[in-house]
């Protein structure tokens, strides 16, 4: 078994960290009232990822970001474009 399950007293569960889809905020429109207006989509579990490393998770977070600020879009993009001239 893989270290990331459990045992005890007659019971094994595995124990994994999800993200949830959450939902991304458009350059100062992130406030705490904001959050708690959508909270239900920040906490549903319907469609969670479990990501394999800290990448997948960053690339989620990357697109989630970049859908709701085309600057930020933008200069992800054009990191992404150096690297793979830099490969």
């Amino acid at each position: 078994m893989p270290g990331d399950a459990r045992f005890g007293g007659g019971f094994a569960a595995r124990i994994f960290i999800g993200e949830t889809v959450g939902t991304a905020f458009a350059g100062d429109d992130l406030t705490p009232e904001a959050v708690m207006e959508r909270k239900d989509a920040v906490m549903d579990l319907d469609n969670f990822a479990v990501p394999a490393n800290s990448d997948q998770s960053g690339a989620r977070l990357s697109a989630a970001i970049a859908s709701a600020n085309t600057d930020i879009a933008e200069a992800l993009a054009a990191a992404k474009r150096a690297r793979k001239r830099s490969e």
